[in-house]
């Protein structure tokens, strides 16, 4: 390193390797997930790199700490006279004459544990722990190496050639089963590399790599010819118990393992401390300036409570956004299915009560977006990120997610999961249930409930619904046509005739007739909507989609304001995350003002790049009569998005409520000079006729008429009310009750009800309507 001036190790992806866009997302990942390790035992990694251009001659590079050293392989193979019977004969290093004595042996074997404790409190498990991966310093020091980089090329060694049976030595049974692992793989390692350091040779051998992994699955290893006298008696116990098959029956975690090791060091007799004079007087200062500096330490921790007054929950982090997952099949084809995980991904960490999660509007922003993360974090103001890839063929997925603490710019956590494709859904709450442990959220016993139950999919009908909601999502983003919303409610359907007791492919069924009722037709869909969400929570009570769906048609097209209220409720409970900007839509409907901005503002923090969010906050405010509030709230929104007619809309109407008719007239004629929507021309309209220009006014009702316009009901009675048509506004009021126009719903937000209100016809309608009489109350759980 030039600039620091000082010698850095350099690891290349191999270009052979680095054209598979897969493995090279998983070495970028893998290198932060290494990266966030900071421990004596553990090689640095400096920085991830990359040059050049894969049409020609692109490199991956990884730039570490630099080790003067040697590998504890080297260490044991160069040995002239392993242990044998009678002996104490330790290990030869080779050329350099010093011995590798039994307390070397075990000192090596604490800080390789140390080390691997340390990767593991951090989530990261190394997966190819052997001899050859850990150096030993001139001074004593071990240095684990290569983490993270093991599981990138899954059986592609990146560092140096070297046969695959060299590896396959040291692997546990479930990863050569190719089951899922954990850090117990690597205790099991650990077991294999302590086993060579005493005997001198693997306990698992074989002339080919079948021969090895047969002895790996099937025998046992051989002990009592192997280690003989010298080494405490516990050392074969503490092997064995790392090497057991059952993944559960071995040591659980490397502080069990490290209790059991100093423990057993502590019952060294003198004969087995024969390592030379120079290191043992080495270790006795060493240990005597520990004590001093560890109580120095200990002071300056006190010290730091007592200042700082704080406790341990600091560290809890409590928002957290989900990029959008990378495909990295090189299909374009497969996009649904990585936005289909990106959803999962946000759904199941929403129902977290404790937890703040940006929804998948504002996260969709961020699809093939290259930006910092600190960055995306501030826009998003959130503390966490949760990024990753997907990667699915026929019969499985491969999916690696990464968790970030946006504010410390650190690696918190990696995982790779490699599935059948039935048993997708299960990752979902693994993953949730991890973020949650390394960001330190306590769940409700409810969560615990809901994240503990499994769940199997058929891999057809988990297909087609991911097909269905990414069509769906496509026509919600107003990036898709009717045409593509039909399109998505087909899949679901297939979804549910491939597996009809699956309540989430009915919940997505919902969720497309009340899209496709909002756009016309609601005598049809809305029935269809509702009986799609009654079915769902009939097969699955627990999920919170067809509880918001069923109140979204309680509240639209049935006029049930008690229960809509409660399946509100019932929905924000399951996923308090979810229903904020449905709540606060559905109670400004029922006039509680300033509760809808309460309920506003809290969507506002899941979903805070939403332009028309931002605009309805504006009308909630308008509605409240916080005008002021209203102006700088959507003129704050306009400068994010000058395009944004609804929100030069409302900030027009904001000024028309405050008298200010000039300054709406000419926001309203920004709008309408590029522009013909009806809403819009009645809007002007009426600020005419209060301004006093009746003629403008007259001319632009004359237009609506002549178009035989009948959307927009409550805009266009205010037009004929202002303009003293009284009974015309009455009479167009009338045929949209009959109808059920669910825009008649929100005519208490209207200007002119209270020129209204007495009227008999009005009172007629709002009986029918039904609005609630007593305050609405929804909890919030965050």
């Amino acid at each position: 390193d030039t600039r620091l001036k000082r010698k850095v190790a350099i690891k290349f992806l191999p270009p052979s390797v680095a054209a598979n866009e897969e493995i090279r997302e998983r070495f970028r990942i893998e290198a932060r997930a290494a990266a966030a390790l900071n421990h004596p035992n553990i090689t640095q990694i400096y920085a991830f790199e990359e040059s050049g251009d894969f049409r020609g001659d692109r490199e991956m590079f990884i730039v570490m700490e630099y080790i003067e050293g040697r590998e504890l392989k080297e260490l044991i193979s160069n040995s002239s006279s392993p242990f044998t019977s009678g002996s104490l004969s330790p290990l030869r290093r080779g050329e350099r004459g010093d011995v590798l004595t039994i307390a070397e042996i075990i000192d090596y074997a604490l800080q390789i544990a140390e080390g691997l404790k340390a990767a593991h409190q951090k989530g990261i498990v190394h997966r190819d722990i052997k001899s050859s991966n850990i150096m030993i310093t001139d001074d004593g020091r071990v240095k684990i190496m290569d983490f993270g980089l093991a599981r990138v090329g899954q059986g592609i060694h990146l560092t140096k050639e070297q046969s695959t049976l060299g590896t396959t030595a040291y692997m546990s049974p479930e990863q050569i089963r190719g089951d899922t692992v954990d850090h117990r793989t690597d205790i099991w390692s650990w077991g294999v590399v302590l086993y060579e350091m005493v005997t001198g040779h693997l306990p698992f051998k074989g002339e080919y790599e079948q021969a090895v992994i047969y002895s790996i699955l099937n025998e046992e290893p051989k002990f009592q010819s192997t280690i003989k006298s010298g080494f405490p008696d516990g050392i074969e116990n503490i092997i064995r118990s790392c090497l057991i098959k059952q993944v559960d029956q071995r040591y659980q975690s490397m502080d069990d393992l490290i209790y059991s090791l100093r423990n057993m060091n502590g019952n060294l007799t003198s004969e087995k401390s024969s390592f030379n004079t120079d290191r043992s007087d080495r270790l006795k200062k060493k240990t005597h300036y520990i004590w001093f500096a560890v109580a120095a330490l200990l002071a300056v921790v006190l010290l730091f409570i007592i200042l700082n007054n704080e406790s341990a929950s600091t560290d809890r982090l409590s928002s957290i956004a989900v990029l959008p997952m990378d495909n990295i099949s090189g299909d374009q084809d497969q996009e649904y299915f990585a936005d289909g995980m990106t959803e999962s991904f946000i759904s199941s960490l929403a129902q977290i009560s404790s937890l703040r999660v940006i929804s998948r509007t504002s996260i969709m922003k961020y699809k093939n977006v290259h930006k910092p993360i600190r960055e995306i974090a501030r826009e998003l103001d959130v503390e966490a990120i949760l990024e990753g890839s997907v990667y699915q063929d026929k019969q499985r997925v491969r999916i690696t997610v990464q968790l970030v603490d946006a504010l410390r710019d650190q690696n918190l956590w990696a995982e790779n999961y490699n599935r059948e494709l039935e048993d997708v859904l299960s990752i979902q709450s693994e993953v949730a249930l991890a973020v949650a442990r390394q960001i330190k959220i306590t769940l409700t016993p409810e969560e615990e409930k809901r994240f503990a139950r499994t769940y199997s999919v058929n891999p057809a009908a988990h297909e087609a619904y991911l097909k269905g909601e990414y069509n769906v999502q496509q026509f919600t983003m107003g990036t898709g046509t009717l045409d593509q919303l039909k399109k998505g409610i087909q899949y679901y359907q297939h979804a549910i005739s491939l597996d009809p007791g699956w309540a989430k492919a009915h919940t997505g069924l919902a969720y497309a007739y009340h899209w496709l009722a909002s756009a016309g037709n609601e005598e049809e869909y809305y029935p269809l909507s509702k009986a799609s969400a009654l079915r769902a929570i009939d097969l699955d009570e627990t999920l919170s989609g067809p509880h918001g769906s069923l109140a979204f048609v309680l509240h639209n097209y049935d006029w049930n304001w008690e229960r809509a209220a409660a399946e509100y409720r019932r929905a924000n409970q399951l996923n308090p995350n979810g229903f904020a900007w449905g709540i606060a839509i559905f109670l400004l409907s029922a006039g509680q003002y300033e509760d809808a901005v309460t309920w506003y503002k809290r969507a506002e923090l899941r979903d805070p790049l939403s332009t028309l969010l931002k605009s309805q906050l504006g009308w909630a405010y308008i509605n409240a009569g916080r005008y002021d509030d209203a102006i700088q709230k959507l003129k704050s929104t306009l400068e994010l998005n000058p395009k944004s007619s609804q929100s030069r809309s409302n900030l027009a109407e904001a000024y028309l409520r405050k008298k200010m008719y000039e300054k709406a007239i000419e926001e309203l004629k920004m709008i309408t000079d590029s522009s013909n929507s009806p809403w819009f021309l009645a809007q002007l309209g009426y600020a005419y006729a209060l301004a006093g220009r009746k003629k403008d006014a007259r001319k632009i009702l004359e237009q609506l008429e002549e178009r035989k316009i009948d959307d927009f009901v409550v805009t266009l009675m205010e037009l004929y009310v202002v303009l003293g048509e009284i009974d015309k506004a009455l009479s167009i009021l009338s045929e949209a009750y009959e109808k059920k126009d669910r825009e008649i719903l929100y005519i208490k937000n209207s200007f002119v009800y209270d020129d209204l209100k007495e009227k008999p016809s009005f009172q007629k309608i709002l009986k029918g309507i039904g609005f609630p009489q007593e305050k609405i109350i929804i909890e919030s759980y965050n």
